[in-house]
């Protein structure tokens, strides 16, 4: 009976010095969700301010570019690749190209600009998808080497 106790305190040792690391992946992975979301909006509120532009004034405009320019920064965060890289930059680019004075939307641009939205938020729900798919990786991968470590207790 000794030994299965000291058995446990083992396995609640090792249990415990994973937890730390375990949780603050979990807790990056909530955040990346939350962040998700709040980007996914802004996109979507950038995207209607662009479609709306010619009631903006040139301060609100130049206001609309600065935000492109923070998404596209968050985006470029979250790219693995250079190809992933400059696909983003393509697509914000052409986002700040039409808050610009002087642009005029007919009917057939902004359907396209409906098309643009829906495939940007497609790619953000990607990047994020991958990034989040690599830290629950990273979990699982804690997890089972703690959980192989030390544990001559088998569960019934």
């Amino acid at each position: 009976m000794g030994g299965v106790c000291a058995a446990l305190v083992v396995v609640g040792l090792t249990l415990a010095d994973a937890r730390p690391g375990v949780t603050a992946l979990r807790n990056q992975v909530r955040s990346l969700k939350k962040e998700e979301e709040v980007t996914i909006k802004a996109v979507q509120a950038r995207y209607k301010a662009i479609k709306r532009r010619d009631r903006l004034t040139e301060q609100e405009l130049k206001f609309e570019r600065a935000e492109i320019k923070k998404q596209e920064d968050v985006a470029l965060a979250l790219a693995s690749s250079a190809t992933e890289r400059e696909a983003i930059r393509m697509n914000y680019d052409a986002m700040r190209a039409q808050l610009t004075a002087g642009v005029r939307l007919g009917e057939r641009e902004i359907r396209m600009l409906d098309g643009q939205e829906r495939a940007q938020i497609q790619q953000i729900k990607a990047l994020y998808a991958s990034r989040i798919k690599q830290l629950e990786q990273e979990i699982h991968n804690l997890e089972r080497a703690n959980t192989g470590k030390g544990s001559t207790v088998k569960k019934r």
